[in-house]
C-alpha cells in the first residue's frame, strides 16, 4: 500500500495511472501462470528452447543479409519537427557477408530540446527497419540481431551526452526505419516503403475541469509511405504502433469537442503507388478553466520524400483560432479556443507516369 500511495501522490491523474499499473500487474500474473503451466505439462527446458529459437533466428537473419550484395548504401533524411532548422539523419548501411552495420555519422548534433534519442532507442528503431525489410516473419528475439550492429557518434541526436532531454525521442527515432529503407532501396526495391508523414502527431492537454484534474495525450496519425504493390495507408502512425485516438475517448477524457475529423484527400505523394493521406482534425476547448496544451507535429517544412522516383507528401499545418502556429510553442487554452491539426502525408513509390 505504501508503494501505491507513493505513486498516486506523484502523478497528475492517480486513478488513470493506477488503472494502467494494475493492468500490467494482471497481465504479468496471467502470463507467468500460463508459462509455468506449459512448462510443467510439457517438461520443456526453457533455457534450451530459448537458445534454439535464437540460433534459428540468427541463421535466418544471416541468410537474408547474405542475399544482399556486399557494399555501402547511403541515405539522408531531413525533418524539421517544427524547429527553425531541419534535423538531418545521415545513414550508411554496410553489408559484409552475413553481417550488417548501420553508421549514423553526419547526423545532427544533440539539441537543447527533448527530441534526442538515447542509444538503446536508436538501436531498437534501427533494428525494426532492418527486420521489417529482411525477416518480417521471424520471431522477434535476441538471436535476430546478433549479425547487426548500430553506431552513432557521441554528442549527436542519436547518441547524446548526459544530460540531454529525451522525452520526445520518438520524433527522431521514428526517422530511422525510413532512412534505412531509403539506403537499401537500390538493392531491395521490392521490400522498401517511401517515407511516412510520421513521426506521428499528438496533442497533450492538462488542467482542471469541474474541480477534477485531467491530463492525457491523444494520437493523430499521418500518411504512410507507399510500397511497391500498394498505396500508403491513411492515416496511421507508422513506424510507431500507436493507433488514432477515437473521438469518443478524446471527449471522455478531456473537456474538448471534436468539430471535424476527416482524411486530407489527395495529400499523399504521387507515384506508381500513391502515398497515404494525412488527416485534418479540429477541436474546441470547452473546459471551465484554462488548460496547458502541448502539440507534437513534424514535417511542417520538410515533406516526407518519395522513393525510387515517387513524389513527396504534403507537409503538415497547425492553426490556433484560425491562425497558423508553430507546434513548438506552449499554449494556454481558454474556453472556446479552437485548434486545427492537418497531419503530413506519406511519400509516393515509383515513377508517377507508371
Amino acid at each position: 500500500q505504501t508503494v501505491v500511495d507513493f505513486i498516486r501522490q506523484n502523478v497528475r491523474v492517480p486513478d488513470l495511472t493506477m488503472g494502467d499499473v494494475w493492468g500490467e500487474v494482471s497481465a504479468c500474473r496471467m502470463l507467468g501462470g500460463r508459462l509455468l503451466a506449459l512448462l510443467d505439462e510439457s517438461g520443456i527446458d526453457i533455457a534450451d528452447l530459448g537458445a534454439d529459437i535464437q540460433d534459428r533466428s540468427d541463421a535466418a537473419m544471416r541468410a537474408a543479409i547474405r542475399a544482399i550484395p556486399d557494399g555501402e548504401y547511403r541515405s539522408r533524411i531531413e525533418n524539421d519537427v517544427g524547429f527553425e532548422e531541419p534535423l538531418v539523419v545521415a545513414c550508411r548501411v554496410t553489408i559484409r557477408g552475413d553481417t550488417l552495420a548501420v553508421d549514423y555519422t553526419g547526423t545532427t548534433r544533440q539539441l537543447p530540446r527533448s527530441v534526442n534519442s538515447v542509444p538503446n532507442y536508436t538501436f531498437a528503431y534501427s533494428c525494426f527497419g532492418i527486420k521489417a525489410i529482411l525477416s518480417p516473419d521471424l520471431p522477434n528475439n535476441e538471436g535476430a540481431y546478433r549479425a547487426v550492429s548500430v553506431w552513432a557518434p557521441e554528442g549527436t541526436i542519436l547518441n547524446p551526452r548526459y544530460p540531454a532531454a529525451c522525452t520526445t525521442r520518438a520524433m527522431v527515432g521514428q526517422l530511422l526505419p525510413p532512412a534505412i529503407m531509403a539506403a537499401l532501396a537500390p538493392v531491395l526495391p521490392e521490400r522498401v516503403l517511401a517515407a511516412p508523414g510520421s513521426p506521428g502527431s499528438s496533442f497533450m492537454l492538462s488542467g482542471m475541469h469541474r474541480n477534477r484534474p485531467f491530463a492525457t495525450i491523444s494520437f493523430v496519425g499521418a500518411g504512410m509511405g507507399a510500397g511497391p504493390d500498394h498505396d500508403g495507408l491513411s492515416p496511421i502512425s507508422f513506424p510507431s504502433n500507436v493507433s488514432n485516438t477515437p473521438i469518443e475517448v478524446m471527449e471522455a477524457l478531456v473537456p474538448i469537442r471534436i468539430l471535424e475529423r476527416r482524411r486530407r484527400g489527395g495529400a499523399g505523394g504521387a507515384g506508381r503507388r500513391r502515398g497515404g493521406d494525412g488527416q485534418r482534425i479540429e477541436f474546441a476547448f470547452v473546459g471551465d478553466s484554462p488548460a496547458v496544451a502541448t502539440i507534437l507535429m513534424s514535417r511542417m517544412k520538410c515533406p516526407a520524400p518519395g522513393i525510387l522516383g515517387g513524389g513527396p507528401g504534403a507537409v503538415g499545418r497547425l492553426f490556433f483560432n484560425g491562425r497558423p502556429r508553430n507546434p513548438t510553442e506552449h499554449w494556454v487554452l481558454q474556453p472556446g479556443d479552437r485548434v486545427t491539426m492537418e497531419t503530413s502525408a506519406g511519400g509516393g513509390y515509383g515513377d508517377p507516369r507508371q
